[in-house]
């Protein structure tokens, strides 16, 4: 397996977006996204919105067994992780004051 086009997200819960190639099969999964919430983190597959009962759900179109999908998960962090701290830009310092203080405060 190999990464390829990390792209980082700018709305959590969505850290990246990522292709999955898998070479021995000639294929690339494109725009899959690495997410995390509440510390746990996972892969989610390309999807698409739909409504329910006025909710947002997803429909993946790509789908792992239940018993295969922990250690498809633990593979592509381990191949990810690296990756994310070569292209994740760290926060800039506010050059522009937030609130206008006298000079004394």
């Amino acid at each position: 397996m190999e990464i390829r086009n990390v792209k980082m997200a700018q709305k959590p819960p969505r850290i990246c977006t990522f292709d999955l190639v898998l070479p021995k099969m000639g294929m690339t999964i494109k725009e899959l996204a690495l997410l995390e919430t509440h510390g746990k983190k996972w892969i989610s597959f390309p999807s698409r919105m739909y409504e329910d009962a006025g909710k947002k759900k997803y429909f993946p179109f790509v789908r792992i067994d239940e018993d295969k999908k922990g250690p498809f998960d633990q593979k592509v962090l381990e191949l990810l992780e690296p990756l994310l701290r070569e292209v994740s830009v760290p926060l800039q310092p506010l050059v522009e004051p937030i609130f206008d203080f006298p000079p004394d405060f």
